[in-house]
């Protein structure tokens, strides 16, 4: 089931897939970012104060959580990806 939905993935030229996992890893480091300061400040009410994109300070104890959760993110669904394609 899974390999038929992912078939037309693998078929792609080598650059479409790179173009691909570009996108795709730019959106989960910044959910993984979004996700490390809800979790750091339990709201995302940071996302509508104008003054904090200015400089962005963050907590301490973001950019581990950051890092722990961009780790398991992109890390993970290339893992997972690779694991598929290496099954069949």
């Amino acid at each position: 089931m899974i390999m038929t939905l992912l078939q037309p993935l693998f078929r792609l030229p080598r650059w479409q897939k790179r173009l691909l996992q570009l996108v795709a890893d730019c959106l989960l480091i910044t959910f993984s970012f979004l996700l490390s300061m809800l979790l750091r400040l339990d709201s995302l009410a940071f996302l509508t104060q104008p003054r904090v994109w200015w400089v962005l300070p963050v907590p301490r104890s973001v950019p581990f959580i950051y890092a722990m959760l961009a780790l398991l993110t992109v890390g993970g669904v290339r893992f997972a990806l690779r694991g598929i394609y290496l099954r069949n």
